[in-house]
């Protein structure tokens, strides 16, 4: 497939997210990403009450597609331990996808987990050694 091609598709799975849209990630993804990923949405959505994701930069290159996203939401269930504040957050995450015959097999998502604990009020600490 083409870069265009896979980065459309890439397109097209953030606004699955965004849309909380099954039947396009069942779509546009292998069956193994597109379950996982179904399956993910509702617990997302229940503690990240309007999250939304948007692209603010996207690398393609052979299978690859590398993407710079901007989210946001407010904390609205338990997330890393700490129960619902309902704080604004914005958070950016680097997203690594991996595509095979024009599908999106491989997601690997690298949110700021420190940024985002201190957003919604947690702290992060050193754990005590046993």
């Amino acid at each position: 497939m083409s870069l265009e091609h896979n980065k459309a598709t890439v397109q097209k799975f953030v606004d699955a997210l965004n849309q909380q849209d099954r039947a396009l990630l069942a779509e546009i993804a292998t069956p193994d990403v597109a379950k996982k990923w179904t399956e993910a949405l509702p617990g997302l959505y229940a503690t990240m009450q309007d999250h939304h994701i948007d692209i603010t930069a996207m690398v393609a290159e052979d299978d690859m597609v590398a993407v710079k996203m901007a989210t946001r939401g407010y904390h609205s269930g338990e997330l890393f331990g700490i129960p619902a504040t309902g704080k604004a957050w914005t958070n950016r995450v680097y997203t690594f996808f991996r595509l095979v015959e024009g599908k999106i097999a491989e997601v690997d998502a690298l949110p700021d987990v420190e940024n985002h604990i201190k957003q919604i009020g947690g702290i992060i600490a050193v754990a005590p050694q046993s």
